[in-house]
């Protein structure tokens, strides 16, 4: 706010103030504490008003949680694979959603893989299978639990398991 533009809110306020103050009165001496209490309301509410204007303040919205609707645009392609994703994501915040959701998918990627690529069944090598994955291979074990992976083990563990033969020992 300007100089010259508070100058004009204070008389502004003062003119009102003093328009109520009359009217308040009666025809009796004008009070003073209804003038002043008006001249500060007219300030207060004008000011109040200017900052709301120039911060661009949006209204609030609220919705019922039933009507949300996400602000990610839906996932365009493969709907299984963004389940997928979705599915990787919430498990490396939440143990038993990995241990519900996405260790039984791993599980099967290693019984499908590990005996094509590497020649090892897990059913019937599991210290083979220990030996391979190493620190990772708490992820298709059942007895593990209570743990939640992170986005390195999940890497290393696809890299052992579905990745190329060569470099991986």
């Amino acid at each position: 706010m300007t100089v010259r533009g508070l100058l004009r809110l204070v008389g502004a306020a003062a003119v009102v103030g003093l328009l109520v103050a009359v009217f308040q009165s009666g025809g009796n001496v004008v009070s003073v504490a209804v003038w002043v209490g008006v001249v500060s309301v007219v300030i207060v509410a004008v000011t109040t008003y200017e900052f709301v204007v120039k911060a661009r303040v949006e209204p609030a919205r609220v919705f019922p949680a039933w009507a949300r609707t996400t602000a990610v645009p839906p996932a365009v392609g493969n709907r299984s694979l963004h389940q997928t994703r979705t599915l990787v994501t919430s498990a490396q915040s939440h143990p038993l959603t990995f241990e519900k959701g996405l260790k039984p998918h791993l599980v099967g990627l290693a019984g499908h893989f590990l005996p094509q690529r590497r020649g090892i069944d897990p059913n019937r090598e599991p210290d083979r299978v220990a030996a391979l994955l190493g620190d990772v291979g708490w992820l298709i074990d059942a007895a593990a639990a209570e743990r939640a992976p992170t986005a390195e083990e999940l890497e290393r563990f696809l890299e052992i398991v579905v990745g190329d033969l060569e470099g991986v020992t």
